[in-house]
């Protein structure tokens, strides 16, 4: 019976045994699901960095582009503001008298102190029907804008014409109504009559009250002639009403005589010399189809010389 006894008493050993096996058999598993779980964790939270990495580059990269599209925009607002600002300048140019310091300017047009050269392509007597858009389509083709000394008479038979001009950017001046110097030159009033009523027929032909063409060409020129005296007063009382008066110091002879295309550009080329500032007297008159014709040439003749073409707006 002893013997027995002693042979079975190893049992409980191996059941202790197999009984820490299974403690530690748990713990480790316990602790690789902890490792596990702080594995997924990390896993987890590198995704959410990654995801949210990416959708913080895509907000910046949309702030950036809304950054951009802004500044676009700003600089886009600004050159409108400029461009209303400048055109609302001009505008007000067009309205307001001659002021002291515009009619010194026209007064001394020919002061050129730069090494620039300067033409003022003008033309007097227009509009016509027949010869004045010629012109137009001519010098549109060409991107040149010029001044426009218009009569009234005739301003009122075409004011379509000249809100032609007006609309392309020529400058409209004033050359009388009439143009017949036995009205015009009775007195100093006459020519101050002449003006405003050939200011009273661009007004109406543009449909804008508040226009004013600031600066008056005398027929026949300011200056000579039996009516030089009158003249004279004239300019006086022209400038007490804050009016400027230009003539010219070229011009082509296509009003006087019987001009031809050789004795035009024969003049032109006489008469510029070796100016710096050039105003040119031309007309565009009904019958001056041969000013149409040869202006190709003229203008040819100032670029190869290197002239830049402007008109009184640049001088106002």
């Amino acid at each position: 019976m002893e013997s027995l006894i002693a042979i079975d008493s190893p049992k409980p050993e191996k059941r202790k045994l197999k009984k820490r096996f299974k403690v530690l058999l748990c713990v480790l598993i316990f602790f690789l699901i902890i490792l596990m779980i702080r594995g997924l964790v990390k896993f987890y939270n590198y995704v959410v960095e990654e995801e949210l990495a990416s959708i913080k580059d895509v907000q910046v990269g949309n702030q950036t582009l809304i950054n951009e599209n802004t500044k676009l925009d700003c600089m886009k607002k600004i050159k409108e503001n400029y461009s209303v600002q400048k055109a609302n300048i001009i505008q007000l140019k067009k309205q307001i008298p001659v002021s002291e310091k515009q009619y010194n300017n026209i007064m001394n047009i020919y002061e050129n102190s730069s090494d620039k050269k300067i033409v003022y392509l003008t033309f007097d007597d227009g509009p016509s029907e027949n010869i004045t858009p010629l012109i137009l389509d001519l010098l549109k083709q060409e991107n040149i804008k010029v001044t426009f000394f218009l009569l009234g008479s005739n301003t009122e038979l075409y004011p379509q014409i000249v809100q032609r001009e007006y609309s392309e950017g020529h400058f409209l001046a004033n050359h009388g109504y009439s143009h017949k110097y036995s009205q015009i030159y009775q007195n100093p009033e006459t020519i101050l009559n002449d003006f405003q009523q050939c200011e009273q027929s661009i007004k109406k032909a543009l449909n804008n009250e508040n226009y004013t063409s600031k600066i008056y060409r005398f027929p026949g020129g300011s200056t000579g002639g039996r009516f030089h005296d009158i003249k004279a007063q004239g300019k006086e009382l022209l400038k007490e009403n804050h009016i400027a008066y230009l003539d010219w110091n070229a011009l082509t002879c296509d009003a006087e005589g019987t001009p031809t295309h050789e004795s035009i550009l024969e003049n032109l080329e006489k008469t510029v010399g070796n100016k710096q500032t050039v105003v040119l007297l031309m007309h565009d008159s009904s019958s001056k189809i041969l000013t149409y014709e040869t202006l190709p040439e003229v203008i040819a003749f100032f670029r190869e010389r290197g002239y830049t073409f402007r008109t009184l707006y640049d001088v106002l």
